[in-house]
């Protein structure tokens, strides 16, 4: 940068003028945007401190496009330009502005890891692993008791009347990734009038509430069981939403084994329509897509003997009329959030807290996935009348296929290939069972 500088001064003084002042005023531009320690920052500040290489590349093109009008100004104004004077202008400039831009990117970089460096250049200073991200911070202080008391009872009161005095306590969240507020009308004597659940995501999370919004743009939520958005709003970098909270504590264990098979069966006799089964599989892949070649050839690191070797084989050869037999099965909707933590009493009725992370699987494979495929057969005839598709259909030769699959698909995921290989096993003696009744079946843990 120095010699560069040197040279422009010697060829073309106005230029380097030129590059002297534009990078000093928006090296001041930039301090005065980051002078506030405010939480949360100004957006400007956000935004240059969450999208830093492209605000230095917004201030790089800004800069060399000043300096090369600087260079042009001789040509277009008659003062006798230099072409060979402006080419290495041209060079010169570009370079010098791509290493300040470099050194500002590495700068960031290195403050960043500070804490990992320091310790290893001041013997004063020691490894802390107990330092909090930036968003931890954020959280702490948007959140904060007297501030969250005033901003949750203005979002609520807009929309709720609200008869006595609302009080918020911070609840340790169920949910993954997400925050949780609760809320509760009090009345003059302190008792519970009605309560209140405050979800907040993390920027990180926020595509849980873009999977909420598509779901129920389908399905009414009272079908599902999930409670209504009384109202939503952002604060900071946090989007949050409030929304009744039944009796405001999660249901008894004694009566969950009852609650659970019962929502359960709630959520599965929903039929997905077809524009969102449709819209899911454009940005999703389902269980057959999921079970492919690709996925299956990582066993072949396992296959130690001839005969495992030959299965896997032969699963290759018949994996395609494998896909093609669970892609005629019927979809159901699975919630992995559907916990008794996540779960509410509400009048006669439930609650179900969280639908941000439910995903669209055949019907056997949502059974394995909520823990329930020992009890398929059972659940399949409590369905059976709620659903047209399933009429037909039966466990042990059918639906029970798509659960062996989807532990299948665990087992690979997980790295637990010799019990891959076992499952594929009992996958062909449950696709031979189809067509033998009487052959042994191993049913799905």
């Amino acid at each position: 940068i120095a010699v560069g500088a040197l040279l422009l001064l010697w060829i073309n003084p106005a230029l380097i003028l030129f590059l002297t002042v534009a990078v000093l005023a928006l090296f001041a531009f930039t301090a005065w945007a980051l002078r506030t320690d405010a939480l949360p920052p100004p957006p400007l500040k956000a935004w240059i401190t969450q999208r830093t290489s492209q605000y230095l590349a917004m201030l790089y093109s800004l800069t060399f496009l000043g300096g090369f009008l600087v260079i042009l100004a001789p040509f277009v104004l008659g003062a006798g330009g230099n072409i060979l004077i402006a080419l290495l202008g041209i060079i010169l400039s570009r370079q010098m502005l791509s290493q300040l831009s470099n050194m500002a990117k590495d700068a960031v970089s290195l403050q960043q890891k500070r804490e990992r460096i320091d310790p290893l250049v001041f013997r004063n200073i020691h490894l802390r692993n107990d330092h909090q991200t930036p968003i931890a911070v954020t959280l702490q202080t948007v959140f904060a008791k007297d501030r969250r008391q005033q901003r949750s009872r203005k979002e609520l009161a807009r929309v709720v009347p609200l008869k006595g005095e609302l009080v918020v306590y911070w609840s340790d969240s169920t949910l993954s990734g997400v925050k949780t507020l609760t809320l509760i009308e009090q009345d003059s004597e302190g008792q519970p009038l009605r309560h209140f659940q405050q979800q907040i995501f993390p920027p990180r999370q926020v595509d849980q509430l873009d999977n909420e919004a598509f779901l129920f743009r389908h399905v009414p939520r009272k079908r599902l069981s999930a409670p209504d958005v009384l109202a939503s709003f952002e604060e900071a970098d946090f989007r949050c939403q409030i929304c009744p909270y039944g009796v405001g504590e999660p249901v008894p264990k004694k009566d969950w084994p009852e609650i659970r098979d019962g929502l359960l069966r709630q959520v599965w006799s929903y039929v997905p329509a077809n524009v969102m089964v449709r819209s899911y599989k454009g940005s999703r892949p389902l269980l057959p897509e999921r079970l492919n070649p690709a996925l299956s050839k990582r066993l072949a690191v396992a296959a130690d003997t001839p005969e495992e070797t030959e299965l896997l084989e032969r699963w290759q050869a018949h994996l395609p009329s494998l896909q093609e037999q669970l892609k005629m099965q019927p979809l159901a909707l699975h919630n992995p959030d559907l916990t008794r933590v996540n779960v509410v009493r509400a009048g006669e009725d439930h609650l179900i807290m969280a639908w941000g992370r439910w995903v669209l699987e055949p019907l056997g494979a949502a059974i394995f996935l909520s823990g329930a495929s020992g009890q398929g057969a059972k659940h399949l005839e409590m369905l059976r009348p709620l659903r047209a598709d399933l009429r037909d259909r039966a466990w042990d030769g059918d639906l029970g296929l798509a659960a062996l699959c989807q532990q299948l698909e665990q087992l690979i995921n997980r790295e637990n290939y010799k019990a891959a290989l076992g499952m594929i096993k009992t996958i062909q003696a449950h696709r031979v069972a189809a067509d033998n009744p009487d052959a042994p079946v191993r049913a799905a843990s």
